[in-house]
């Protein structure tokens, strides 16, 4: 390591430090650079970072842990952020309270970060929604889903440089009710990649994964066939891992 990158590195740590006394919120885990959380206090003011990441529970998993985060964090000089929760949709992030004090989470969390790059990884839970496999108590249409993804996307457009937006597994394997939402997930996704170019970038997991059934759950360990399995994981870290890494190098 150079000795700029050392100081880029070392300060990144710093201001990440002083995140965690200014939040008040226990990270759920962390890993070098990389913290989770389950909400930003709306109370704090944080000091930007560089990438704000907007997960579900699958996503973190296979994002935490590992040398790999570790790698972005050096190579861009700066730590990031994941808001990972469990079962989460754009309508969670966007619609749902999830913050005490009723602040919606993506307006007041990017407010709070400025990141530079946001990533949504999110449209899986949303198709399963979509399907009923995730029942959510008021309903939820294929409008809300829309309007929840266009008032993120608004927003992160509004703050940050480019975001990227991961799209979901639409692979034969996955069970057929599921899929066809999935679709309609992903033809979201590309319309606001096409409205916005420059803005939105898609990371496309869907084709990169389509090919590769040993990298999902067997139809008896999950009947969506969704989610990855450990050796899926560790592909998908290192796959996005590039994404953001090409954000970087063109916004």
């Amino acid at each position: 390591m150079n000795k700029g990158s050392g100081i880029r590195a070392a300060l990144a740590t710093a201001a990440l430090a002083a995140l965690l006394g200014l939040t008040g919120c226990i990270p759920t885990a962390a890993t070098g650079n990389w913290q989770t959380f389950g909400s930003i206090s709306a109370e704090s003011t944080v000091k930007p970072v560089q990438t704000m990441i907007f997960s579900d529970s699958i996503g973190y998993q296979a994002l935490s842990g590992q040398s790999e985060i570790d790698r972005l964090a050096l190579a861009t000089g700066h730590g990031a952020l994941v808001n990972a929760v469990e079962g989460a949709s754009f309508s969670h992030f966007v619609n749902n309270s999830l913050l005490p004090n009723g602040e919606w989470a993506v307006a007041r969390t990017l407010d709070r970060v400025r990141p530079r790059v946001t990533v949504f990884e999110l449209g899986t839970n949303d198709a399963r929604i979509l399907a009923a496999e995730i029942p959510t108590g008021s309903g939820y249409t294929q409008a809300d889903f829309t309007g929840s993804l266009q008032s993120a996307s608004d927003k992160a457009r509004s703050i940050s440089a480019c975001t990227v937006l991961v799209n979901a597994t639409t692979r034969p394997q996955t069970a057929a009710g599921y899929r066809y939402y999935a679709q309609y997930v992903n033809n979201s996704l590309q319309t606001t990649v096409n409205a916005h170019l420059g803005f939105f970038r898609l990371a496309d997991w869907d084709g990169y994964s389509r090919n590769h059934p040993e990298w999902f759950l067997t139809a008896a360990q999950d009947p969506t066939q969704f989610h990855q399995n450990a050796d899926g994981q560790a592909v998908y870290r290192s796959w996005l891992y590039g994404q953001i890494q090409a954000a970087y190098n063109s916004c």
